[in-house]
């Protein structure tokens, strides 16, 4: 004859808590419905992929966007001249229509092809 306790049923349950054995259990229930529901609703939250978001995890608030492109006549008087510009300062090599060369104080071998727009006119203009 076997007779059980008043708490058995507590006994019984704290091994399986202390295993983790309910915890899985509920995380394998609710990843189940996560992925019912996603597959009864393909389009729907459908992650997108853009260049312009290379490297970052496809949300919108991780993008930057870029300052409107200044008059195209502003950067003339400035060419020879120090300029900021998104990427770092630099001198004002040449400025040709919808495009800005700049020669940057980190790299003075080169110029590099900038947008207008990514230069940093309100100060120097």
């Amino acid at each position: 004859m076997v007779r059980l306790t008043d708490n058995w049923i507590e006994a019984l349950r704290n091994p399986r808590v202390l295993g983790g054995e309910i915890e899985a259990s509920n995380l394998a229930r609710k990843r189940h419905r996560i992925q019912r529901e996603a597959f009864r609703n393909p389009h729907r939250d459908q992650v997108r992929r853009h260049p312009a978001n290379a490297g970052g995890d496809d949300w919108m608030t991780e993008l930057q966007k870029l300052p409107s492109a200044p008059d195209p006549w502003d950067p003339y008087p400035l060419v020879g001249k120090r300029v900021d510009t998104l990427r770092g300062p630099g001198l004002l090599w040449q400025v040709i229509v919808g495009e800005a060369r700049i020669v940057f104080d980190s790299d003075t071998s080169c110029w590099v092809s900038l947008n207008p727009s990514e230069l940093a006119l309100g100060d120097a203009a």
